[in-house]
């Protein structure tokens, strides 16, 4: 084989199969992010009163309503003391804004990805009726704390853009990953 025979072999190579984001000096890291180019990334910080937001987020456009994955770590000042442990989150009342009436909720315990380690978290899917578009919506949500900090991943969206990149959806959860190292 020529050496134009292999190098026009290489420009058909496939484009990889995983897209690795790193925001924020490694802070977040998402190891399995949405494939396509329909997909948007932002990343944004938020110094607030008492705390320090850092949020990663990919946007699926769709109408009337997006699908959106983030992953954000809040970290709180002393003085408001620690996080609220994630097992005594009320989902229902968290999400009641964003549903015309009471949703269904299914809570689960689980693990957050950290740069070394992991961490018990509880996650839950919150569905019903949206609000705001009469259509249905479904948000999934995973939080973990850890001394000042919260660690929260979450996918929001119409329920059947959720069966339709569930395999997104589920990647995102699986591979969102935070660093506690104090820099």
């Amino acid at each position: 084989m020529g050496l134009f025979s292999r190098l026009s072999r290489i420009t058909r190579a496939k484009a990889p199969a995983v897209r690795v984001h790193e925001a924020f000096n490694g802070a977040i890291r998402v190891y399995e992010t949405p494939l396509g180019s329909e997909w948007s990334a932002d990343e944004a910080f938020e110094e607030g009163d008492g705390f320090l937001k850092y949020v990663l987020k990919y946007k699926l456009p769709g109408e009337p309503l997006s699908m959106v994955l983030s992953a954000k770590l809040y970290v709180l000042h002393e003085d408001l003391g620690a996080p609220p442990d994630p097992a005594s989150t009320a989902w229902s009342a968290e999400f009641a804004t964003f549903f015309a009436t009471a949703p269904t909720v299914a809570t689960s315990t689980t693990q957050q990805l950290l740069m070394r380690g992991t961490l018990p978290a509880a996650e839950a899917l919150v569905q019903g009726q949206s609000e705001a578009h009469a259509l249905p919506l479904s948000i999934r949500e995973r939080r973990a704390t850890l001394g000042q900090r919260q660690f929260i991943v979450t996918a929001i969206g119409p329920s059947a853009a959720f069966a339709a990149h569930s395999s997104a959806i589920d990647a995102w959860f699986a591979t969102s990953a935070f660093d506690v190292d104090e820099d």
